[in-house]
């Protein structure tokens, strides 16, 4: 009973976001690099996309995803971690990473190894993104 309800539930976000996705209106002038390459992609794509996307248990590597967790990124919704770790896992191949407790280390050589464990300075990482505390 309680996948019929997790199953329910999830369904019910993807219609959320699909009639979002509807409403929502963009202004062509806001949108800034790097995503000036969305300029084609149409709100039936997107909603296409939603409407495909496996909402079950997935893996990156030995890191389990719930579909349904990128759903969150619409309206003005709290990202939880998992939304989060998501995505920037999907990114991966041409996003690096870098671990923010890399600032908790003393040496030049463990900040450096630290920085790099999560691929940022793999071959064909376009882009490098970080996520710090200010209050650190």
């Amino acid at each position: 009973m309680e996948k019929v309800v997790v199953a329910k539930n999830n369904f019910a976000l993807v219609q959320t976001t699909v009639d979002w996705i509807e409403t929502v209106e963009f202004q062509v002038e806001d949108i800034v690099e790097p995503f000036k390459d969305t300029l084609d992609i149409t709100k039936v794509d997107y909603k296409a996309a939603v409407e495909d996307l496996n909402l079950g248990e997935w893996f990156f590597g030995r890191h389990p995803l719930h579909g349904c967790e990128f759903l969150d990124f619409r309206e003005n919704l709290w990202l939880h971690t998992g939304s989060i770790i998501g995505v920037l896992f999907v990114l991966r191949e041409t996003v690096g990473i870098i671990n923010p407790r890399f600032l908790d280390f003393d040496t030049m050589e463990q900040r450096s190894r630290i920085a790099r464990s999560y691929g940022a300075a793999d071959p064909g990482v376009k882009r490098v993104i970080s996520v710090v505390n200010l209050q650190h």
